[in-house]
């Protein structure tokens, strides 16, 4: 969890708002009706410089502090047996669901690495029997 702002950070200050169809989040984004023209979208960011639009989209000594922010990060996850084991599951590229069921299934192959490897080779069977629709 302390890393957890400085990442939403990153996240809010770096997001392609081009890439999300011109929008922001919570409500930064509007469309203004002008005569003869139509709606034209308008941002409404709390960041005033998009990176965006810039040459030099980051700044040398941003990027390093974003990379410790990372690294660091990376480095508390290392030092947690449980959330090590969560990051195999994301790794492997399996979809994760938070409802309930999900998560009592998740905190029941938690225990082990040998349960979440288990839980991910039949994951990817899974997968693969309907991609390729071998019923």
């Amino acid at each position: 969890m302390k890393h957890l702002q400085e990442l939403k950070n990153i996240k809010d200050r770096y997001r392609n708002v081009i890439s999300h169809g011109g929008f922001e989040k919570n409500g930064e984004s509007a469309n203004i009706q002008l005569e003869g023209v139509g709606a034209v979208p308008v941002l409404l960011s709390k960041y005033n410089k998009s990176v965006h639009y810039s040459f030099v989209p980051i700044e040398k000594q941003s990027f390093e502090d974003i990379c410790k922010i990372i690294d660091d990060f990376k480095q508390d996850i290392d030092k947690d047996v449980h959330l090590k084991r969560c990051i195999m599951i994301v790794d492997a590229g399996i979809d994760v669901y938070y409802d309930d069921s999900s998560v009592h299934v998740y905190n029941e192959i938690l225990q082990s690495n040998k349960t979440v490897e288990k839980y991910i080779e039949d994951e990817s069977a899974i997968f693969e029997r309907n991609a390729n629709m071998d019923w």
